[in-house]
C-alpha cells in the first residue's frame, strides 16, 4: 500500500516514549512551517487544526496541556441552592516555551501579527533545565481524548530520570476494566477517524511497567480491530539508574513485543551518553537531550513512509518489514556529511589491493548505534539507508572538489546527484541487499530542541543567533550478526533472571528465552 491515501496510528506509551514522540511531532510541525502541507497519514483535521493521529498513555499528572489551554475563570453555578465545593487540578506553571506558544496562539488566533522578542531567551528556551514531563516541550496541540494518565501511578521525579514498575504491572493494570477500557476507547475512536488504517508506529518503554500495557493493548488490537495491520515498534530503554531488573525488563518485552510487531527496533539512550556522537554534548544527558536524538531518527528513518511522494524510493510499512524481518538495529549520522561517503569511495580508489573493500555504512566515522549492544564488525545481511538534507548539487560538488585531492593517475566515475553518489559507495563496498531513500529538503531543526547540545563549527548546519536551523541526518537500519550480538545480550538477561526477584512465571520466562533464540537464528546472517 501507499501511506498517502491510508493513515498510521502512533501510539505513546511511557514517559520517555512520549519525550522521543514530542521530538518526533515537533518535527512534523517544522516540516509543515517549510512545505506547508501536512500529511494525511499522521494528522487529521480537527476544526481548524490540524492534530496527530496519535493516542499518548503516560503517569498520572504528565500531560501538562498548559500551552494551548490558559485559565479562566470559573462560571458562578446556579442550578444548585447547597454549597458547592470546587475542585480544581493542581496548576502547573508553563515553561518558557510554553508561555510563548500561548502568546504566539493567541495573536493567530485573534488575526494579529505574531511579533514575538526572543532576543533574551536562551537558544534552547531553557528546555534543558525546565523541562519535567513530555508535554513541556510538545508543540503540536493534541484532541483532548488523545491524552491518556494511568490513574494506579502518579508521575514523580524518578519518573523523569528511571523507568518505573515491571512488564508484569503493566499487564495487572490494565487487568482493571477502567483502565483498559478508557484506553482501547481512545484507541478506538482514533481508528474509526481512518478511511483505512494503513499501520502503527508504537513507541514503547522498554524497561518498565509500559511494556506490560503495550503487549496489553497490541493483544487487543489485533483481536478487536485487525491481525493484518502492520507494526512497527520502537523499544526505548532509558533509564539512568539502570539495575538488573530494568534490563530484565527490556530484554522481556522485547521478546513479548517481537511476536506481535511485524519490525521491532531496540532503541537505548545508553548508546548515545557518553559523548560517541562527535558534534553533540551527550555527557550526562537528561531524557529531554536525548530524546532529541531518537526522535530525529525515527522522523528520518520514517520519512520514506509517511511523505512517500516527496522523497526518492519511498517505502510502505509492510515492505520495509518484508525486507528486513522481525527485528533491526537503528544507527544515525546527526549531522550526516557526504564527505564520509567520498572518503570511504577514495580510499578504494587509492587502494594497490582491489580486494580491500571499504567500510560498511553502519562502519563509517559519525555513525553511531541506537542499539544497545549491537555490534559493528559483520556485513549486515539486510538494511535500508535513509539520508536527508543533502542536494543533488551539494553531492556533486563535493565530490568535485574533493576528487581534486586524488592523484591524477586514479580514474572515478562522475557524480551528479545524491543518487549518484550512494551508487558509486554501493559499487565499492559491495552492500547487501540495501534499500536507498533519500530526501534533497534540509532537516528544519524545531525551536524546541537542545541547541546549545550542537557544534555549530560543522559546515553543514545552519544556524542563527546559536540556534541550529538545518542539518542533514542519516539513518541506517540493519540485520543479521550484528543484530544477534544485541539479542543475544538480551537473552543472557532472561537467562540469569533466576537471580530476580520478579513476577513472571518460568514457563513465560521461557517462552521468552525461546522468542528471543528464534530473533538470534533470524539474524545469524549471510
Amino acid at each position: 500500500f501507499g501511506c498517502m491515501d491510508r493513515e498510521i496510528l502512533t501510539l505513546q506509551f511511557g514517559e520517555y516514549s512520549n519525550f522521543v514522540a514530542s521530538h518526533f511531532w515537533n518535527l512534523q510541525a517544522e516540516e509543515y512551517d517549510r512545505s506547508k502541507e501536512i500529511s494525511p497519514a499522521l494528522f487529521r483535521g480537527y476544526g481548524k487544526k490540524y492534530i496527530p493521529r496519535m493516542v499518548s498513555c503516560s503517569y498520572q499528572g504528565s500531560f501538562h496541556d498548559v500551552a494551548f489551554r490558559q485559565s479562566t475563570g470559573l462560571p458562578s453555578v446556579t442550578t444548585w441552592d447547597a454549597p458547592v465545593q470546587t475542585i480544581q487540578s493542581e496548576a502547573f506553571a508553563p515553561t518558557q516555551y510554553q508561555t510563548l506558544l500561548a502568546e504566539e496562539q493567541a495573536n493567530l488566533d485573534h488575526k494579529q501579527k505574531v511579533e514575538i522578542d526572543l532576543s533574551q531567551t536562551k537558544p534552547d528556551y531553557n528546555l534543558t533545565e525546565e523541562v519535567n514531563v513530555w508535554s513541556d516541550f510538545l508543540r503540536c496541540e493534541v484532541a483532548p481524548r488523545s491524552a491518556y494518565e494511568i490513574t494506579q501511578v502518579t508521575h514523580s521525579d524518578e519518573a523523569s530520570i528511571n523507568q518505573l514498575g515491571s512488564f508484569s504491572n503493566g499487564k495487572m493494570i490494565l487487568e482493571d476494566p477502567y483502565e483498559c477500557d478508557e484506553l482501547l476507547d481512545r484507541i478506538r475512536w482514533m481508528v474509526e477517524e481512518c478511511d483505512s488504517l494503513g499501520g502503527i508506529q508504537l513507541f514503547s518503554d522498554a524497561e518498565g511497567l509500559f511494556g506490560g500495557i503495550s503487549h496489553s493493548i497490541l493483544t487487543h488490537f489485533k483481536d478487536d480491530f485487525s491481525s493484518n495491520v502492520p507494526i512497527f515498534t520502537y523499544n526505548l530503554s532509558s533509564s539512568q539508574e539502570r539495575n538488573d531488573y530494568h534490563v530484565f525488563n527490556e530484554a522481556y518485552s522485547t521478546a513479548q513485543l517481537s511476536e506481535l510487531s511485524d519490525l521491532l527496533i531496540p532503541l537505548s539512550s545508553h548508546e548515545i551518553t557518553s559523548n560517541s556522537l562527535p558534534y553533540i554534548k551527550t555527557n550526562n544527558a537528561n531524557w529531554f537531550q536525548s530524546s532529541s536524538v531518537m526522535g530525529a531518527a525515527i522522523d528520518t528513518m520514517t520519512r520514506g513512509i509517511y511523505y512517500s511522494s516527496r522523497v526518492n524510493h519511498g517505502v510502505a510499512m509492510s515492505n520495509l518489514a518484508n525486507h528486513l524481518g522481525k527485528v533491526a538495529g537503528l544507527s544515525i549520522s546527526i549531522p550526516f556529511s557526504p564527505t564520509m561517503i567520498i572518503d570511504a569511495i577514495h580510499s578504494s580508489l587509492l587502494s594497490s589491493n582491489p580486494d580491500i573493500i571499504p567500510k560498511q555504512i553502519h562502519q563509517l566515522q559519525n555513525v553511531v548505534s541506537l542499539t544497545g549492544n549491537m555490534s559493528s564488525d559483520f556485513y549486515p545481511s539486510r538494511q535500508t539507508i535513509s539520508a536527508r538534507g543533502i542536494s543533488n548539487e551539494l553531492a556533486k560538488q563535493e565530490f568535485l572538489e574533493r576528487a581534486k585531492e586524488l592523484p591524477k593517475h586514479c580514474n572515478y566515475e562522475s557524480v551528479s546527484s545524491v543518487e549518484d553518489l550512494f551508487n558509486y559507495y554501493f559499487t565499492v563496498s559491495n552492500p547487501n541487499n540495501v534499500l536507498l531513500t533519500y530526501d534533497e529538503a534540509a532537516v528544519r531543526v524545531p525551536p524546541a530542541f537542545p541547541h546549545p547540545d550542537y557544534s555549530l563549527d560543522c559546515e553543514f548546519i545552519t544556524s542563527f543567533d546559536g540556534r541550529v536551523t538545518t542539518m542533514p541526518i542519516l539513518t541506517h537500519l540493519q540485520t543479521g550478526r550484528n543484530v544477534k550480538q544485541a539479542v543475544k545480550k538480551l537473552a543472557q538477561a532472561i537467562q540469569s533472571s533466576s537471580k530476580l526477584k520478579i513476577d513472571e512465571c518460568a514457563d513465560d520466562i521461557a517462552a521468552a528465552r525461546n522468542l528471543l533464540q528464534d530473533l538470534e537464528d533470524e539474524n545469524e546472517g549471510e
